[in-house]
């Protein structure tokens, strides 16, 4: 009898912290976020670029405007927004942009044709959202849980891009620098496998498994990229953090 308890408690621990661990895996951009306090950083800006794959069949104008709009009206946006259309021979893109003081979106519908020997012209239409946040900069992962079940709701399986900055007054020196970003990596468990570093800027990459997904590049997993530099005019120190790797110029 004793056994079967002593078997039964040791299952229940087992699921018990394969659940926390997949918590924290799920939780790993909140944790993150999170990061920029312990560093006395002030959030200030946060950039997400999700994509995905609609279908394989050629587009109309009319289609891609119909599915631009449906797609901002999912995500609640506002309909004084801009649209703009471009075709050229082997791509048509349908875009709508809204640019606030709080947050800028825009919404592409992209339809790609490219020529495959012997098999004639391939097209593929994706649908790329961009959501850049000045305010309220921690409802980016709402945002990107909202554009995900968007895209669920079409059978497409999305790909993304977060970039989060932040930003400290003055410059910090080189030992401070390092210390910063050996806070984050170490909260994120995070395993570096490339550095650089100038008077001005100081980079790495790395590798969480706080964070579940990755790209691969020299043969090595990276899903962390955090980088730090100095502006003299503003006198500002902005540190960037990206998952998996930043897309935004510094």
């Amino acid at each position: 009898m004793l056994k079967k308890i002593a078997y039964v408690i040791f299952i229940v621990s087992i699921l018990f912290a394969v659940n926390n661990f997949e918590k924290v895996l799920t939780n790993g951009e909140e944790r993150l976020m999170t990061t920029f306090n312990e560093v006395n950083f002030t959030l200030n800006e946060t950039d997400l670029n999700i994509w995905g794959q609609y279908s394989k069949s050629y587009m109309n104008k009319t289609q891609m405007e119909v599915l631009a709009i449906n797609v901002a009206n999912e995500l609640g946006l506002d309909k004084q927004y801009e649209t703009d259309y471009i075709e050229e021979e082997y791509k048509k893109i349908y875009k709508i942009v809204k640019k606030t003081k709080k947050a800028d979106t825009t919404i592409k519908v992209v339809e790609l044709i490219e020529q495959v020997q012997g098999n004639g012209l391939q097209v593929e239409n994706y649908i790329i959202i961009n959501i850049i946040l000045k305010d309220k900069c921690s409802s980016i992962l709402y945002y990107r849980e909202k554009i995900n079940e968007l895209f669920k709701s079409r059978d497409m399986v999305g790909r993304d891009n977060l970039t989060i900055t932040s930003v400290h007054r003055g410059k910090l020196d080189r030992e401070t620098a390092k210390q910063v970003i050996n806070t984050i990596t170490k909260k994120m468990n995070c395993k570096i496998k490339d550095k650089y570093q100038t008077d001005d800027i100081y980079s790495i990459y790395g590798y969480s498994n706080y964070i579940n997904d990755h790209i691969v590049t020299k043969g090595e997993k990276i899903n962390i990229d955090l980088a730090l530099t100095y502006s003299e005019e503003e006198d500002l120190t902005y540190l960037y953090a990206a998952i998996p790797v930043i897309t935004i110029d510094y």
